[in-house]
């Protein structure tokens, strides 16, 4: 069994902007992660929250569809949803409306028979979700399950959120960055200079002072289909940066040409 959690919202995709118009679809990163990995086979158990007016319903009845197994929280609210307006590019402009305000809180046994538990987005950096998402990592580390979050913040985080996702980063086996988030320095605190995390390490800065040279992008510009995956102990120097890429594929045989008859002689006779 594979759990996630995370938010859900309903994307309205701005279609003309003389009528307003929009298209509605279903949407979250988590929830993306958890589509997929039903459409591929694997059973998946989804954690998320709805409120209690006809687009919940409509979201509940949609995410089951998909094969997920639902553990949902529900709020006296009505459903998030998020406005997107597309550039020429196809870069999406978000405006958020995000109702929810009691602190979350997850079933028991949430993650029962879990190998695997995946977290992250906006939902992960909410004051009420701290407490609840704090025992649901506890009982992913009863339950020896494999640990990854994704942050997918695209943008630079608060103090506050860093301090949080500095936290996590010390709960999780694995860590999943866009390329956007992968440039923004996520484990670093104000004033330490990157690669340098005193919070894990003692050992100081061994570059020697003055100015540094600029630090380059992480990878070539452009999007990436994967993102990029860290293993534990995920600052820089202690970690190694890996595209997800699918492996590749073994060079053809050549072709060979109809095999020799071989010629096996019939045994000679008793006495000859």
């Amino acid at each position: 069994m594979l759990a996630l959690l995370g938010e859900v919202l309903v994307d309205l995709i701005q279609e003309s902007q003389d009528p307003l118009r929009f298209r509605g679809v279903l949407g979250g990163s988590a929830l993306n992660t958890a589509t997929t990995l039903a459409r591929l086979g694997f059973p998946v158990r989804f954690l998320s929250e709805v409120g209690e007016d006809w687009v919940s319903a409509w979201s509940e009845k949609e995410m089951r569809r998909r094969g997920l197994e639902l553990r949902l929280f529900r709020h006296p609210a009505p459903m998030p949803l998020a406005l997107v307006r597309l550039d020429a590019e196809g870069n999406g402009e978000y405006s958020f409306h995000r109702p929810f305000r009691l602190p979350y809180h997850p079933g028991p046994e949430s993650l029962r028979g879990a190998r695997v538990f995946h977290f992250g987005s906006l939902l992960a950096l909410e004051d009420r979700v701290e407490e609840g998402l704090g025992l649901l990592l506890q009982e992913a580390e009863e339950e020896g399950a494999l640990v990854s979050y994704d942050p997918n913040l695209r943008r630079s985080p608060t103090p506050r959120e860093r301090k949080r996702i500095r936290a996590y980063l010390d709960r999780i086996d694995l860590l999943k960055l866009s390329l956007e988030d992968a440039r923004l320095d996520l484990y670093a605190a104000p004033g330490v200079k990157r690669g340098h995390d005193p919070a894990r390490s003692p050992v100081p800065d061994p570059r020697p002072p003055g100015p540094q040279p600029a630090v380059p992008p992480l990878g070539p510009p452009g999007p990436h289909p994967g993102g990029f995956s860290f293993p534990r102990g995920l600052p820089e120097g202690r970690g190694t940066l890996r595209p997800h890429q699918p492996p590749p594929l073994a060079p053809p045989r050549p072709a060979q040409g109809p095999r020799p008859h071989r010629h096996h002689p019939s045994p000679s006779p008793p006495g000859s």
